[in-house]
């Protein structure tokens, strides 16, 4: 899918979708690095948290609207996921400009989309912390992914993904309505 997405401040303008593929169900999460399996399962874990329904509300909402109770979620985690959020470690993740309306960044450079409402969600639920590092393209973000430049990216999972990354539970799907 490639997405042009002019953002203006009042956010008024036209989203314009040019889509090579139709009808492909592609499921959209986080890819990780092969070596970052705790972090997988903690992102994981926060998104099994919320239904089906409550994810796609986080993707049409703004997530300050969603309470979080922290108990039950750290109830789940193993010792070692526990010792992980506590090392209060950032984690970086590569958003392409190119993902709209999923990720985009507004015309002050915010971070903004569905997925920056899933992120939040997960850091309220989690602890854990992002830093965005802003990418020309998907490309640019997976190179970065390989090269260990960021922790995680946003992208679609296919076979050949899965078996080069590790892939979180997937948010939505491409044909979410």
């Amino acid at each position: 899918m490639s997405t042009s997405y002019p953002v203006s401040e009042s956010f008024s303008n036209l989203l314009v979708t040019n889509v090579t593929a139709q009808n492909i169900d592609e499921a959209i999460g986080f890819a990780l690095r092969p070596d970052d399996i705790q972090l997988k399962t903690i992102l994981n874990r926060a998104f099994n948290t919320r239904s089906t329904c409550q994810r796609i509300q986080a993707i049409n909402w703004w997530v300050a609207t969603i309470k979080c109770t922290e108990g039950d979620f750290q109830q789940q985690l193993s010792p070692e996921e526990k010792q992980l959020l506590q090392s209060n470690h950032t984690f970086r993740i590569s958003i392409s400009e190119d993902l709209a309306p999923f990720a985009f960044f507004d015309t002050t450079g915010q971070f903004s989309g569905s997925m920056s409402d899933i992120l939040e969600l997960v850091r309220l639920e989690s602890g854990l912390k992002f830093k965005v590092v802003r990418s020309r393209s998907i490309a640019t973000s997976i190179r970065e992914l390989d090269n260990q430049e960021v922790d995680l990216n946003v992208m679609g999972e296919t076979e050949t993904r899965k078996r080069q990354y590790l892939m979180s539970k997937p948010i939505f799907s491409s044909l979410t309505p």
